[in-house]
């Protein structure tokens, strides 16, 4: 079946069949009909054409869950090429990472960060399949990825799941702890995507008892440190503290890495922020260091790991460095070979989520990308456009 749709005409069976894959892939991520036709370019009664047309070929469900695997690799990406390329963008992406390798992107329209999260999901589950194990940091974003995957689970009725182990990051920020947000606690988490996604549930390996930062405030990191990193949990991920080495860390087995990017917000006052990121939260909370300070230092962070801007002076170093020594989580030199090794492997590596449009996380994006901190980018159509009229 053929023929003229909207502004979009079907020249052949072969281009309706791509916007079928389409259809079925943007069905499957949860948005609504009239955004499928808006991307697609066909009026809505065209994408129920559609979409039912994939029913009866038998690569989407009346759920509506995606059976990827029916659909021949190379019209999937020319699908994907056709439907969600955004060329000036990859032009920008292109020029910012030239000297760093093949970055990829996948652009969602969502209405709010929900949403978002539950249509990323659908795409992240797909580089799920190339990973065996993923690390998880604390956070709101790692959260609410987790309902988007129960929603795709329940839709699969035995069909074919990854087997993953899922490794905590990073410990537990003291403040969040104490406003009870257990529920975006890295072991939490871990413990969370493996009931949720793998078939065969294990015991997941657990930071708790470890503070995601420590202040050197009354000379105590130095022995906070050493009694943390003697922690069963802790060796298991990232090392042995006094103790001979027996394994490999799991930090240094991971093949993903999935989390979002936090900044900080100069408009709000600390106790009623819901802006800035959790770990520089944390950071402020302990230390005697004001938001101006801390922005004048960092971009942000990633991971929980702090990303410090070009060109520091020497007591901005300083404190930078002071900063950074406190983190106890996965550290930047770890993330760092993490992405090359992706790069070197096609493993997924660092997948990180951005849906908030504003120019500060805009910038930040920028520059983890031009780091190479990121493998992966997800991001909301919105903070594209932001990304777009950065040079």
């Amino acid at each position: 079946m053929t023929g003229t749709i909207g502004r979009r005409r079907f020249k052949s069976e072969q281009d309706r069949e791509l916007a079928r894959i389409a259809v079925a892939r943007f069905q499957s991520e949860g948005k609504t009909q009239a955004v499928i036709a808006k991307q697609v370019n066909v009026s809505q009664p065209e994408v129920s054409r559609l979409a039912a047309e994939a029913v009866k070929h038998g690569y989407l469900a009346r759920f509506p869950t995606l059976f990827k695997e029916k659909i021949p690799d190379e019209k999937w990406k020319e699908s994907a090429h056709l439907y969600r390329t955004d060329k000036e963008f990859q032009e920008k992406l292109a020029s910012w990472t030239e000297n760093i390798g093949k970055v990829n992107s996948t652009i969602l329209r969502s209405e709010n960060k929900r949403l978002f999260c539950n249509e990323a999901a659908a795409h992240i589950w797909e580089l799920l399949f190339s990973a065996k194990n993923v690390g998880l940091n604390w956070g709101r974003t790692p959260s609410m990825l987790l309902d988007g995957f129960k929603a795709i689970r329940s839709g699969f009725r035995g069909a074919k799941v990854p087997q993953l182990g899922f490794v905590p990051l990073c410990g537990d920020p003291i403040f969040l702890l104490n406003t009870e947000k257990i529920f975006s606690s890295a072991s939490v988490l871990a413990g969370s995507y493996e009931q949720c996604i793998n078939a065969d549930v294990r015991p997941s390996p657990s930071l708790n008892g470890v503070h995601a930062y420590v202040s050197d405030k009354g000379n105590r990191r130095k022995a906070l440190m050493r009694h943390m990193r003697d922690l069963p949990g802790y060796r298991r991920i990232f090392g042995p503290g006094s103790h001979p080495k027996q394994e490999i860390p799991l930090a240094r087995q991971l093949d993903m890495v999935i989390t979002g990017i936090g900044t900080i917000d100069l408009e709000s006052r600390l106790e009623q922020d819901t802006k800035s990121g959790e770990f520089l939260k944390e950071i402020l909370m302990q230390e005697d260091v004001t938001k101006e300070e801390l922005d004048s230092i960092a971009f942000g962070e990633v991971g929980g790991v702090l990303i410090p801007r070009r060109n520091l002076k020497r007591k901005q170093l300083e404190l930078y460095r002071y900063l950074a020594e406190g983190w106890t989580g996965i550290n930047e030199e770890q993330l760092l070979r993490l992405a090359q090794t992706a790069r070197d492997r096609g493993t997924p590596g660092i997948v990180a989520l951005v849906f908030e449009p504003d120019l500060k996380k805009a910038e930040f994006t920028r520059e983890l990308l031009s780091r190479g901190f990121i493998n992966h980018l997800v991001a909301s159509s919105e903070l594209i456009e932001k990304l777009k009229q950065l040079p």
